[in-house]
Protein backbone atom coordinates (compact mmCIF):
# COMPACT_ATOMS: atom_id res chain seq x y z
CA UNK A 1 0.00 0.00 0.00
CA UNK A 2 1.10 3.54 -0.80
CA UNK A 3 2.59 6.05 1.94
CA UNK A 4 -0.29 8.14 3.23
CA UNK A 5 0.64 11.54 3.29
CA UNK A 6 -0.87 14.10 6.67
CA UNK A 7 -1.15 17.13 6.45
CA UNK A 8 -1.98 18.83 9.45
CA UNK A 9 -5.42 20.03 10.22
CA UNK A 10 -6.00 19.80 6.41
CA UNK A 11 -6.13 16.00 4.47
CA UNK A 12 -4.75 13.03 4.12
CA UNK A 13 -3.58 12.21 0.35
CA UNK A 14 -3.99 8.56 -0.43
CA UNK A 15 -1.87 8.57 -3.07
CA UNK A 16 -5.18 8.19 -5.19
CA UNK A 17 -7.50 10.23 -3.13
CA UNK A 18 -7.17 13.50 -0.89
CA UNK A 19 -9.59 13.90 1.68
CA UNK A 20 -9.68 17.19 3.20
CA UNK A 21 -11.02 17.99 6.70
CA UNK A 22 -13.76 20.38 6.61
CA UNK A 23 -15.22 18.73 3.80
CA UNK A 24 -18.98 18.04 3.52
CA UNK A 25 -20.10 14.66 3.08
CA UNK A 26 -21.89 15.86 -0.33
CA UNK A 27 -18.74 17.10 -1.63
CA UNK A 28 -16.87 14.05 -0.86
CA UNK A 29 -19.58 11.70 -2.28
CA UNK A 30 -19.52 14.40 -5.72
CA UNK A 31 -16.00 13.67 -6.01
CA UNK A 32 -14.90 10.52 -5.10
CA UNK A 33 -18.43 8.62 -5.01
CA UNK A 34 -20.60 6.63 -2.83
CA UNK A 35 -18.51 4.81 -0.17
CA UNK A 36 -18.38 1.45 0.39
CA UNK A 37 -19.94 1.39 3.82
CA UNK A 38 -21.43 4.31 5.72
CA UNK A 39 -22.44 4.17 9.25
CA UNK A 40 -25.02 6.79 10.84
CA UNK A 41 -24.57 7.47 14.43
CA UNK A 42 -27.21 9.22 15.79
CA UNK A 43 -26.35 9.21 19.55
CA UNK A 44 -23.28 10.58 18.40
CA UNK A 45 -24.83 12.56 15.80
CA UNK A 46 -22.23 11.68 13.25
CA UNK A 47 -21.82 9.57 9.98
CA UNK A 48 -18.60 7.46 9.46
CA UNK A 49 -17.48 6.44 5.55
CA UNK A 50 -15.20 3.49 4.93
CA UNK A 51 -13.00 4.79 1.83
CA UNK A 52 -9.29 3.91 0.71
CA UNK A 53 -8.68 2.33 3.83
CA UNK A 54 -9.87 5.39 6.27
CA UNK A 55 -12.61 6.27 8.11
CA UNK A 56 -14.05 9.94 7.48
CA UNK A 57 -15.90 10.81 11.00
CA UNK A 58 -18.12 13.84 9.82
CA UNK A 59 -20.11 15.91 12.17
CA UNK A 60 -24.38 16.40 12.46
CA UNK A 61 -24.92 14.17 9.78
CA UNK A 62 -22.14 14.74 6.89
CA UNK A 63 -21.91 18.58 7.60
CA UNK A 64 -18.59 18.68 8.06
CA UNK A 65 -15.26 16.35 7.94
CA UNK A 66 -14.09 16.27 11.50
CA UNK A 67 -11.63 13.25 11.36
CA UNK A 68 -10.08 10.77 9.61
CA UNK A 69 -8.60 7.56 10.80
CA UNK A 70 -5.95 5.13 9.27
CA UNK A 71 -4.94 2.60 10.29
CA UNK A 72 -0.91 1.07 10.64
CA UNK A 73 -1.60 -0.49 6.27
CA UNK A 74 -1.97 2.95 5.51
CA UNK A 75 1.96 3.81 6.64
CA UNK A 76 0.78 7.30 7.53
CA UNK A 77 3.45 10.01 7.14
CA UNK A 78 4.04 13.16 8.38
CA UNK A 79 6.62 16.05 7.52
CA UNK A 80 8.25 13.18 5.69
CA UNK A 81 8.30 11.20 8.85
CA UNK A 82 6.66 7.71 9.30
CA UNK A 83 3.91 8.11 12.30
CA UNK A 84 4.25 4.78 13.85
CA UNK A 85 8.38 4.91 14.22
CA UNK A 86 9.65 5.34 17.81
CA UNK A 87 12.39 7.67 16.18
CA UNK A 88 9.36 9.83 15.08
CA UNK A 89 7.47 9.82 18.09
CA UNK A 90 10.30 10.47 20.04
CA UNK A 91 11.11 13.66 18.02
CA UNK A 92 7.62 14.85 18.46
CA UNK A 93 7.18 14.39 21.90
CA UNK A 94 10.66 17.05 22.25
CA UNK A 95 9.33 18.83 19.38
CA UNK A 96 5.73 19.70 20.48
CA UNK A 97 3.48 19.76 23.97
CA UNK A 98 1.14 16.37 24.02
CA UNK A 99 -1.11 14.68 25.96
CA UNK A 100 -0.91 10.73 26.75
CA UNK A 101 -2.15 7.85 28.37
CA UNK A 102 -1.04 4.29 27.95
CA UNK A 103 -2.97 3.64 24.87
CA UNK A 104 -2.86 7.01 22.88
CA UNK A 105 -0.89 10.33 22.78
CA UNK A 106 -2.46 13.71 21.52
CA UNK A 107 0.12 15.91 19.44
CA UNK A 108 -2.71 18.60 19.35
CA UNK A 109 -0.05 20.98 17.38
CA UNK A 110 -0.02 18.48 14.81
CA UNK A 111 -3.66 17.80 14.74
CA UNK A 112 -3.10 13.76 15.30
CA UNK A 113 -3.87 11.20 17.89
CA UNK A 114 -1.74 7.87 17.37
CA UNK A 115 -3.56 5.02 19.13
CA UNK A 116 -2.53 1.47 19.68
CA UNK A 117 1.42 2.33 20.80
CA UNK A 118 0.84 0.23 24.49
CA UNK A 119 -0.47 -3.04 25.04
CA UNK A 120 -4.16 -3.12 24.22
CA UNK A 121 -5.04 -3.59 20.59
CA UNK A 122 -6.75 -0.85 19.47
CA UNK A 123 -9.47 -1.36 16.99
CA UNK A 124 -10.61 -5.14 17.29
CA UNK A 125 -7.20 -6.65 15.72
CA UNK A 126 -5.68 -3.37 14.43
CA UNK A 127 -2.84 -3.05 16.59
CA UNK A 128 -2.14 0.94 15.39
CA UNK A 129 -4.17 4.00 14.21
CA UNK A 130 -3.79 7.53 13.77
CA UNK A 131 -6.69 9.63 13.66
CA UNK A 132 -6.16 13.17 11.35
CA UNK A 133 -8.88 16.37 13.01
CA UNK A 134 -9.49 19.09 12.15
CA UNK A 135 -8.33 22.21 14.36
CA UNK A 136 -11.86 22.25 15.67
CA UNK A 137 -11.41 19.18 17.48
CA UNK A 138 -7.96 19.87 19.43
CA UNK A 139 -9.98 20.14 22.73
CA UNK A 140 -11.74 16.87 22.06
CA UNK A 141 -8.73 14.90 21.35
CA UNK A 142 -6.60 16.09 24.99
CA UNK A 143 -9.78 15.50 26.18
CA UNK A 144 -10.32 11.77 24.68
CA UNK A 145 -6.89 10.99 25.57
CA UNK A 146 -7.66 12.04 29.28
CA UNK A 147 -10.52 10.11 30.11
Amino acid sequence: MHDFIITPFESVNTGSAVFRLDATFDSINQEWSEASKILIDNILRQTTEYRSACELVYENQGKKLKSIICNKHTNPTLNSLAVFSAESIAAWKEQYDYVENKYYLTIPDLGICIGGMGGKKIPKGEDRLVIVFARSEIEYYKMFVQV
